[in-house]
C-alpha cells in the first residue's frame, strides 16, 4: 500500500474515486435492480448454475446477456448469439471514441484496462463532470470506482436464488 501513496498521482487518483463513489451513489438502487432482474432472468432460463457464472464473468455487459438469453433458450445458433450480443455491445464503440482524446496520451495497455471501465452511467458521468479535467489520473480513479461497484453489486446479486 506505501508504493501507491508515494505515487505522486496517488492524490489524485483517490480524490477521482471517491469524487466516482458520491457521483454513482444515486444510480447504486437502479444498478441494484438491474442485477436483480438479470440475476432473475438467469435463475429462470436454461442456463446450469455454473453457465450462468460463466456468462457473468466473460459477457461484459448486462444488456447483452439479457439479450442473448432468450436466444440460447431456444437453441438459435452460436453466430446469432454472438451476433446480437456484438450489436448491443456496439455503443461502448461510440463511447471509446468520444473518450479516446482524454485518454490518447496513455500507454495501449493502460487505456486497455481503463476501457473495462467504460460503462453506461462512467461514460455519461465522466463527460458531464470529468471531460474538461486535466487530470487524468482522477479521471482514471472516477471510472474505477464506478466499475468496481457495478461489479460487485450485480455479482452479488445475480447468484441470489429468487
Amino acid at each position: 500500500m506505501s508504493f501507491f501513496r508515494s505515487n505522486p498521482g496517488y492524490a489524485a487518483f483517490k480524490e477521482g474515486f471517491l469524487d466516482g463513489q458520491a457521483s454513482l451513489s444515486p444510480y447504486l438502487l437502479g444498478i441494484a435492480a438491474y442485477g436483480i432482474a438479470t440475476g432473475v432472468a438467469m435463475a429462470k432460463s436454461a442456463l446450469s448454475l455454473s453457465q450462468a457464472i460463466l456468462m457473468s464473468v466473460s459477457v461484459y455487459a448486462g444488456s447483452a446477456q439479457l439479450a442473448s438469453l432468450p436466444l440460447i433458450g431456444a437453441d438459435a445458433p452460436t453466430w446469432a448469439v454472438a451476433l446480437t450480443a456484438t450489436i448491443v455491445n456496439l455503443r461502448f464503440l461510440i463511447f471509446s471514441a468520444a473518450l479516446q482524446p482524454h485518454f490518447r496520451h496513455l500507454p495501449v495497455l493502460r487505456r486497455l484496462t481503463l476501457s473495462y471501465c467504460n460503462v453506461d452511467n462512467n461514460f455519461v458521468l465522466f463527460m458531464s463532470r470529468f471531460g474538461a479535467e486535466k487530470r487524468p489520473e482522477k479521471r482514471a480513479g472516477a471510472g474505477r470506482a464506478g466499475r468496481a461497484g457495478l461489479a460487485q453489486g450485480s455479482f452479488l446479486l445475480r447468484h441470489v436464488r429468487l
